[in-house]
């Protein structure tokens, strides 16, 4: 879903949550170039629910190209709502700030905290991890000692454990 990534992953659960309690608006935030952001807007619009993003420029670039291409085109084109501010310096607060006003306007919002990161977006990482170990099991897989030596410090458990999203 619109390019994928590991967020994925964690927006099954989240939107799902959104779902049940009845919400018809996500709400999340990030940078200009967000992948969360960028996927969180995906999930809205397959499910048919409004999308507002709170974003930042945390490099404070000027250039065209990174104000209004790639991520932030795309949520253009999910019709995401964009919120601007200058720094994300207290997002849940920021985030719930937002939802007030939204509400306010008769949506029903459900916060979606940066990256996806809370309780229930990290199901979506417990689940990848008994699928790898499902997997490795039904294809005979061995992963002895695969940590003790391998150097990756570039790899993130985001980015491993949703290496298949």
């Amino acid at each position: 879903m619109a390019m994928g990534g590991n967020k994925l992953r964690k927006l099954e659960f989240l939107a799902a949550d959104a779902l049940r309690e009845g919400a018809d608006t996500l709400i999340t935030a990030g940078a200009i170039q967000s992948n969360h952001v960028r996927q969180t807007a995906a999930v809205a619009a397959k499910l048919g629910l409004h999308c507002v993003a709170l974003l930042e420029n945390p490099i404070g670039t000027t250039a065209e190209n990174y104000l209004t291409n790639g991520n932030r085109l795309l949520l253009d084109l999910f019709n995401t709502q964009i919120e601007m501010c200058d720094a994300l310096t207290d997002p849940n607060a920021q985030l719930e700030e937002l939802a007030t006003r939204v509400e306010a306007q008769g949506f029903r919002p459900y916060v979606i905290p940066v990256g996806g990161s809370n309780a229930l977006g990290a199901l979506g990482y417990v689940e990848s991890a008994l699928e790898i170990a499902s997997n490795s099991v039904k294809w005979r897989l061995i992963f002895r000692r695969w940590w003790s030596h391998r150097a990756v410090p570039e790899l993130t458990p985001d980015w491993l454990l949703g290496w298949n999203s």
